[in-house]
């Protein structure tokens, strides 16, 4: 089986069921997904897009911080397919994974590693920096998608203790660690069972949220429409009112935006910038740029229409929803 077939198998396991991503964006802790992502993914995916750098590097450098886990810890680590048989009776092999089953069918665990005996997880990252939301060495304070994350490991595999190995600027590892919280868990567990039954299973997506993600699955879903032009409810003024006062504000704060930038170029003058009480202000002056008017070359070199077309690439444009208020909108 080649890399990408175990690819698209790994993916097609993981929709029959939540897993610890997962889990995040369906509390809504996921800085990277929305629960509608989730949806979508499970019910209506779409084609495997390829990892971003970030995910790449992630990947690459997770067996070195497993290593470097082991060498200061002296705790034997296993991974992958080693992970199976810890759970004669749960393991889902799938090339050099592991997908471990809960309790129920749908709740799934891919742990990164399993100390031996099964005593502790282990859960890897990777940062490019160091923020406020990570707390002290040896502490259980970690980023709260990272958090709800390790619960539904521990939750799914019953493993008490979890840790996590961080990797901050490519060379400094640091170790946290989690206990299991029945309190915490259940709550997790609950939210995500009402999500695969009510939304996964019937196919019901899941409330609008004001994500970017949730408008792409609308204009994805009404992408053909009709000329209809229907008569307004209630909820639909009501959102109507909402966006077209949003407008406002916008149009309000773009406004004064634009006013604080004149005043500040008037006072820094010909000055780079200064350091104020909220941070840096200062000129950024870009070089020019040089652009080719690829049309105007065709045009000169008397480009047959033909090849002109052959090299023409027709770029689509999601539909979307606009107000037009005031005068126009009468």
């Amino acid at each position: 089986m080649s890399a990408i077939e175990q690819k698209e198998d790994w993916l097609l396991s993981r929709r029959e069921g939540i897993g610890g991503t997962d889990a995040a964006a369906i509390c809504g802790l996921s800085p990277w997904k929305r629960p509608i992502d989730v949806f979508v993914a499970k019910v209506e995916p779409l084609d495997v897009e390829p990892p971003s750098a970030a995910m790449w590097w992630g990947s690459f450098l997770e067996s070195g911080v497993r290593r470097r886990y082991q060498e200061e810890t002296g705790e034997r680590v296993s991974h992958g397919k080693w992970l199976a048989p810890m759970f004669p009776d749960r393991a889902l092999p799938f090339g050099a994974n592991t997908i471990v089953r809960g309790a129920e069918a749908w709740q799934f665990a891919t742990p990164d590693g399993v100390l031996k005996g099964a005593r502790k997880g282990l859960e890897i990252k990777t940062s490019s920096s160091r923020g406020p939301e990570w707390g002290n060495v040896g502490s259980d304070e970690v980023p709260a998608h990272y958090l709800i994350q390790c619960v539904w490991l521990m939750a799914v595999t019953e493993i008490p203790l979890w840790d996590v190995a961080a990797l901050f600027r490519g060379s400094n590892m640091e170790v946290f660690s989690l206990r299991r919280d029945s309190d915490l868990e259940q709550s997790v567990v609950e939210r995500c069972r009402a999500f695969w039954h009510e939304n996964v299973l019937k196919g019901i997506p899941p409330d609008v949220d004001e994500s970017e993600s949730y408008g792409k699955y609308l204009a994805r879903k009404h992408s053909l429409g009709n000329d209809v032009m229907i008569a307004p409810t209630p909820e639909i003024d009501l959102w109507a009112a909402e966006l077209h006062a949003a407008g406002l504000a916008i149009e309000e704060a773009e406004q004064s935006k634009r006013l604080a930038a004149n005043k500040l170029m008037e006072l820094l003058g010909d000055d780079l910038g200064a350091l104020t009480q909220v941070g840096k202000v200062a000129w950024v002056r870009p070089k020019p740029r040089r652009t080719t008017d690829w049309e105007g070359v065709a045009t000169q070199l008397k480009a047959p229409d033909d090849l002109i077309f052959a090299y023409t690439r027709e770029k689509p444009s999601a539909p979307y929803v606009r107000g037009w208020f005031g005068k126009e909108g009468v």
